[in-house]
């Protein structure tokens, strides 16, 4: 799940996306699915959110994490 977690120590970060697409591509993955695409915007840190990734304001912006994906070559 993007961002924070239902265990605030599990996180999904940018450097995660990063070694996900790498792994992707360079296996030939057809793609990636990720959960939860509504919460690909940012709030305040905290608890587990349906509605943002509770990784801080600012981190990633709106659909922040996508951005990355597809500037890391996926498509």
């Amino acid at each position: 799940m993007l961002g924070g977690n239902d265990n605030q120590a599990e996180q999904f970060t940018l450097a995660d996306v990063d070694t996900m697409t790498s792994f992707a591509i360079s296996n030939g993955l057809a793609g990636i699915h990720y959960w939860s695409y509504d919460r690909d915007t940012d709030c305040a840190v905290g608890s587990a959110s349906s509605t943002c990734n509770s990784m801080g304001v600012g981190y990633v912006g709106d659909y922040g994490y996508l951005k990355r994906f597809l500037a890391d070559g996926l498509h």
